[in-house]
């Protein structure tokens, strides 16, 4: 046996890798077990390994069962071997062993393999099962893979965050090393530990429309990043006082008189300090979970309406108010989710029809004026996104929206209110005059 070992690795290590081959395919298929045992062992010691996973054997794959070399060695046979469904359920089924402990980011990386075998296999017609059987099999492993890549984000917060103490006892022990099931770790990690944000990702992955609890969640996710906060505006004040209490943030708003001192730990909502990580948090989120079949988990018409009444705090509490001094960063939030321009004009029309007037407030002479501004804005960004040389798919809806003799009349209307309104002065004549150059230029486009 030692004489047929040397030469076999003697001509695997000078790259005869012909001669090797046949070498250890007649081992392989001799009578004599001992050989083989001997062969394999040999082989794995010497980091020869790979000569043998080529070698198309049941004794080799049963050995490689029997080996405990844990399930890497099978599975790269099975890939050799064209196997490849078959090394998507073993790595599966080791992934979600509850007999053995495994940590965590391994047992995601094994899942996260055996759907990339489980692919391989659909997508070149090679598995030894029948392909209904595949098909589910797949569905199943990428369901268990996307809430365990979820547990391994919860997990990560509770580590960054030092919540490990916040968690029942033994918890915090079994995130580490067991797959959960998607409601224990909502329910038992996620919610208890107010991570809005998880919670949203396991709702939106579950496909769970709960329409409520979404709303809620998307509220606490906009609060944390405000709050605590002060004002010296009753209206910001009210507003905000109103906005938190349909969210699980327990944080306070203080009303500041004009000449009180600011708190260097309470700042002044109407600085806008707050914009950019509110603005972060939402297009991050916003991202993950728009697009994807699941649009219910970004409740466009709630978002825009929180984020707006929250640009409206801002220009309420300039002193004078500037209608013109706000930028409009609820809208390219929401661009820079994704959000298709036909969407928004739908969405910014609802508003100012009346729809969610409860989420934007009322500042009695102004309010209709804001939300038609707001309506300009966007048509502005639409008309120079269309007009610009990467601005294909802007330009194509606004071609749609033209076309179905939509939007033309929505900017008729618009210059129709904004010619009643009592609002008068140099703010309605300067919308008109913004409304009249966006339709020359979405005629000058389409």
């Amino acid at each position: 046996h030692a004489i047929v070992l040397h030469h076999i690795v003697r001509l695997v290590e000078s790259r005869s890798l012909d001669q090797a081959g046949r070498m250890i395919a007649c081992s392989v298929a001799s009578p004599d077990s001992e050989l083989k045992a001997a062969l394999f062992e040999h082989l794995l010691a010497t980091d020869h390994i790979e000569a043998l996973l080529k070698v198309k054997s049941k004794d080799v794959e049963s050995w490689l069962k029997k080996a405990d070399k844990g399930p890497d060695l099978l599975w790269r046979y099975y890939m050799i071997q064209n196997k490849p469904d078959l090394g998507g359920k073993l790595l599966w089924s080791h992934a979600t062993d509850t007999s053995v402990v495994i940590p965590l980011d391994d047992r995601v990386d094994l899942l996260n393999r055996a759907v990339n075998s489980f692919e391989t296999a659909l997508a070149s017609g090679t598995f030894v099962e029948n392909e209904v059987d595949l098909r589910r099999a797949a569905s199943e492993a990428q369901e268990c893979l996307d809430v365990a890549v979820l547990q391994q984000r919860t997990l990560k917060a509770v580590v960054s965050r030092s919540l490990e103490d916040r968690l029942a006892v033994g918890r915090y022990e079994k995130v580490k090393s067991v797959l959960v099931t998607v409601s224990d770790l909502y329910n038992e990690y996620t919610a208890p530990l107010n991570l809005f944000d998880l919670c949203l990702l396991i709702l939106h992955s579950c496909r769970h429309n709960d329409a409520g609890t979404i709303e809620t969640l998307w509220k606490s996710i906009v609060c944390e990043e405000i709050l605590p906060c002060a004002t010296r505006s009753s209206y910001a004040f009210n507003f905000l006082k109103s906005f938190m209490s349909g969210s699980m943030v327990e944080e306070r708003v203080k009303l500041l008189s004009d000449d009180a001192e600011s708190d260097p730990s309470l700042p002044l909502v109407e600085f806008g300090a707050w914009v950019d990580g509110l603005k972060g948090r939402i297009v991050n989120l916003g991202r993950e979970v728009f697009g994807t079949g699941a649009d219910f988990a970004f409740p466009l018409p709630f978002l825009t309406a929180c984020m707006e009444g929250l640009r409206m705090t801002q220009f309420v509490a300039d002193s004078p108010p500037d209608i013109q001094s706000v930028p409009p960063w609820p809208l390219w939030v929401l661009l820079d989710v994704g959000v298709p321009f036909t969407h928004l004009i739908d969405t910014y029309e609802g508003i100012l029809l009346g729809e969610d007037k409860g989420l934007m407030g009322s500042v009695e002479e102004h309010t209709r004026l804001w939300n038609t501004k707001s309506i300009i804005e966007l048509l502005e960004e639409w008309v120079a996104r269309a007009g610009h040389g990467s601005g294909a798919p802007a330009l194509r809806q606004l071609s749609g929206a033209v076309l179905s003799g939509k939007l033309l009349s929505r900017v008729d209307s618009l210059k129709s209110n904004l010619a009643e309104s009592n609002v008068v002065g140099t703010v309605s004549g300067s919308l008109y005059q913004r409304l009249v150059n966006v339709e020359n230029a979405v005629r000058r486009l389409v």
